[in-house]
């Protein structure tokens, strides 16, 4: 809901031909700017999602009301298709707040425009990834120990940004995934303490993970939260110590082949990845020996 800063734009403004990317100035609180941008769209894509609550914004703000706004607005003005992106692990008998506001966001869309199509990614990595690989770097380069939830024991199973996106074109394009879901994840399934260890292979570096337990770690984020740009809040710690899998997705729910797409691993991306957080510098070998002068 923050991200209309002139700032973010440049970038994207030469990712299709002139003119054909414009940028509206809105605001998901005023129904008036919401029905200004669908207006005229054949599709839509709800990309609007809320990590980490603020004094502004809340869960039920931005993942549950909007998304019930929005597949209102779109039916209202005869939108062909809306496309949904929600969360792998989305469920309403969970203890983290934000998977339970994003399961609440898919009722809301659905029960709002039917026709719906509900992509439910696992916790992304890419080059710019805030929340995942690049996070932890930058915790296992400055913190005197990177902590675990309860040992780092729960599973992740991460997507490849790009992979996600080729989601979304395929579900536009095809008319027979209207009103489907879709879980989409990688091929590699990780514990929180094996994504640990491949960031502190990738930067160089000894490993300083401890195990703190979830009561703990909840506590301390609760603090972390009240900052700036915090680094970790409540939710992000309950979301660290359940399964977020395919295996425990809804029976029925589609995946990425399901899609057409090949899902990519992570292996060889996360070294290249870590490639800007080493200790030491990558461009010096220790293996390689220079002769004195004599």
């Amino acid at each position: 809901p923050s991200r209309g800063d002139e700032l973010y734009m440049p970038p994207l403004k030469p990712m299709a031909d002139l003119g054909a990317i414009s940028f509206v100035k809105y605001s998901i609180r005023r129904l008036e700017d919401v029905e200004k941008v669908v207006a005229g769209s054949d599709v839509v894509i709800n990309l609007i999602g809320l990590k980490s609550e603020t004094k502004r914004w809340s869960y039920q703000d931005v993942n549950v009301t909007f998304p019930a706004v929005l597949g209102e607005v779109c039916t209202d003005h005869g939108v062909g298709r809306l496309i949904h992106l929600s969360a792998l692990g989305a469920a309403t008998d969970v203890d983290c707040g934000w998977l339970r506001s994003k399961a609440l966001g898919e009722a809301a869309v659905k029960d709002a425009f039917p026709l719906a199509t509900v992509l439910r990614p696992a916790t992304c990595f890419g080059e710019e990834d805030k929340t995942f690989l690049n996070s932890k770097a930058k915790l296992c380069r400055h913190l005197p120990a990177f902590p675990l939830v309860d040992g780092g024991g729960a599973r992740a199973q991460p997507v490849f940004v790009d992979d996600v996106a080729k989601a979304v074109v395929s579900a536009v394009c095809d008319p027979l995934t209207a009103g489907k879901t879709y879980s989409l994840a990688g091929p590699g399934i990780y514990t929180q303490a094996e994504l640990a260890q491949i960031v502190f292979d990738g930067i160089g570096d000894e490993s300083t993970a401890i195990s703190v337990p979830k009561a703990a770690a909840i506590a301390a984020a609760s603090a972390t939260a009240m900052l700036p740009d915090p680094w970790m809040w409540p939710d992000l710690v309950k979301l660290e110590a359940v399964d977020t899998i395919l295996a425990n997705e809804p029976t029925g729910t589609g995946t990425l082949a399901d899609l057409g797409v090949s899902a990519t691993s992570m292996d060889p991306f996360a070294p290249r990845q870590m490639f800007v957080y080493k200790k030491k510098s990558p461009f010096i070998d220790d293996t390689v020996h220079v002769r004195e002068p004599s």
